[in-house]
């Protein structure tokens, strides 16, 4: 599965997120990801991006 990279702009204050998920249209999680290995929250703070990039490669396989 392969998909372009989502990118969201802090407006009025920051955006903060710890994982990125992945889900179906009926609410299923179809996978996730942690956004820091520390773990940590990630902060774009206000007038800064949030850039989550997909691998070149997608981001899982069907097999």
């Amino acid at each position: 599965v392969d998909g372009t990279d989502e990118v969201w702009t802090a407006a009025g204050g920051s955006i903060v997120a710890r994982f990125g998920v992945i889900y179906e249209v009926a609410g299923n999680v179809l996978c996730y990801c942690l956004l820091d290995d520390t773990p940590a929250d990630v902060t774009a703070t206000d007038g800064n991006t949030l850039t989550v990039a997909a691998h070149a490669s997608g981001v899982f396989t069907l097999a």
